[in-house]
């Protein structure tokens, strides 16, 4: 199991300061003079999904400093709160087209597929026009 399930089980970010002497430690990113690792969590509070930034330092660089906590901290809630509010509008969209009752497309819905329809139809009479030979 890969570091990454280390901060999606504990829903909290990891950090991992001396990246070599880690058991799980890849070869490749020890060549390539990997120092230190954090794992942030994106969990998005409405489906549960999780995705997880990883930040690393190379070489000497090592360790991460209280404000690199805080800063990915900050970016953690604003990316939570961002996918909270995009799932609130897609939410708020899908309901604005939909009977509450019947679930099914309401007047709003049907005039949005209209137009997507006309525009389709006019694009493929063009495309038909382009394509054919004058006589």
């Amino acid at each position: 199991m890969g570091l990454a399930w280390l901060a999606i089980e504990a829903q909290a970010p990891v950090y991992i300061d001396d990246y070599p002497s880690q058991p799980r430690a890849h070869p490749l990113y020890l060549q390539e003079g990997l120092s230190s690792v954090a794992l942030i969590p994106l969990t998005d509070p409405t489906s549960g999904n999780t995705i997880v930034l990883v930040a690393s330092k190379v070489r000497e660089n090592r360790g991460w400093a209280t404000w690199e906590k805080q800063l990915f901290d900050a970016a953690r809630i604003s990316v939570s709160n961002a996918m909270q509010r995009q799932n609130h509008l897609h939410q708020m969209e899908t309901a604005a087209l939909k009977d509450a009752l019947t679930g099914l497309g309401n007047r709003r819905a049907f005039e949005e597929d209209l137009k997507g329809e006309h525009a389709r139809a006019r694009r493929h009479q063009s495309n038909q026009q382009r394509t054919s030979c004058p006589k």
